[in-house]
């Protein structure tokens, strides 16, 4: 009865590590293929439609950090809006001229934020680099490999209802065994690796009879308590991972390399160009208040056509 329900519920084909491998063969290319790529290519005159023309003309930008009607991947025409109904909201212009400069006023700001998301990126890039390469980070690895090894492990135990083979029984060795490296890696205390090797060994024993369910259930106690000891170091070391970034991320901000120096040249180059634009928007909204308080609005145009021309300089 035993052996026919082990037979049905083959312990030894559960998932405790669930990994994906794909392997994808890429044939060489023969010289042939390659003349006639060659000759493929010689043929080609470019983007024919308007929208590939546009992609083509972009192929020079290097970083966009201070271009004029521009958006980067991460940026969407909503986004732009966004920022165009927030500053039109405050600054309220009235005419044409104003309506100008108050779209020169959007754009400045725009580049400006655009500016402090891309030093985000880049120290949050940095950091991500170097923080894979601490020990903390390591040492965090390993707690997780032997968490996840685990719960798989305990996870399987649990729900086992009956007994099974001894033969099937057996066949999960390999797997357990390796839980067990895992867990050892991950430095776990002596009150946590001993208990679970004995649990593990006692699937490799010589027996002739059936493995029972006490057996599995004894192999789940002692994974859900390594299981609690790990995830406690677990988190100690994210704390510890969360400093070291804060530490990071202060290093990387004060250093002097080639990346943050041309964000802060651009950051006091849009910085300029932003006071230059709300300026003129300014002395073109005084200018158009007093035009329209005397009564001379034909003189407006070419008031804010002066404004706007020293502004563009």
């Amino acid at each position: 009865m035993g052996a026919e329900h082990g037979a049905q519920h083959d312990p030894s084909q559960a998932r405790i590590f669930g990994e994906k491998i794909s392997i994808m063969t890429i044939p060489s290319r023969s010289l042939a293929q390659a003349d006639a790529s060659r000759r493929n290519g010689g043929l080609s005159k470019g983007p024919a439609t308007p929208e590939g023309r546009a992609i083509r003309s972009m192929n020079s930008v290097s970083h966009a950090l201070t271009a004029f009607g521009f958006l980067t991947a991460e940026e969407t025409p909503e986004m732009y809006q966004s920022c165009t109904d927030a500053w039109f909201a405050s600054l309220h212009p009235t005419s044409p001229g104003l309506v100008h400069l108050a779209h020169r006023v959007v754009d400045v700001a725009f580049r400006e934020a655009r500016l402090r998301r891309l030093e985000r990126h880049l120290v949050d890039a940095e950091v991500e680099e170097r923080l894979a390469k601490s020990d903390t980070s390591t040492r965090l690895t390993a707690v997780q490999d032997a968490l996840q090894g685990l719960r798989g492990l305990a996870a399987l135990a649990e729900s086992m209802t009956d007994t099974v083979s001894p033969d099937a029984a057996a066949r999960l060795l390999p797997p357990m065994r390796r839980v067990c490296e895992l867990v050892d890696g991950a430095e776990a205390p002596a009150a946590v690796t001993v208990p679970l090797a004995r649990a593990v060994e006692s699937f490799g024993l010589d027996v002739v009879l059936e493995v029972t369910v006490d057996t599995f259930t004894a192999l789940a106690a002692a994974c859900r308590v390594a299981e609690t000891c790990l995830g406690e170091r677990a988190a100690d070391l994210e704390q510890e991972l969360m400093v070291e970034r804060e530490s990071l991320e202060l290093t990387i901000l004060l250093s002097d390399a080639k990346m943050i120096r041309m964000i802060d040249r651009h950051r006091t180059r849009l910085a300029r160009e932003f006071d230059q634009a709300l300026g003129a928007f300014e002395r073109t909204r005084n200018l158009v208040g007093e035009i329209e308080s005397s009564g001379s609005l034909g003189a407006l145009p070419t008031v804010e056509l002066k404004v706007i021309g020293r502004a563009s300089r």
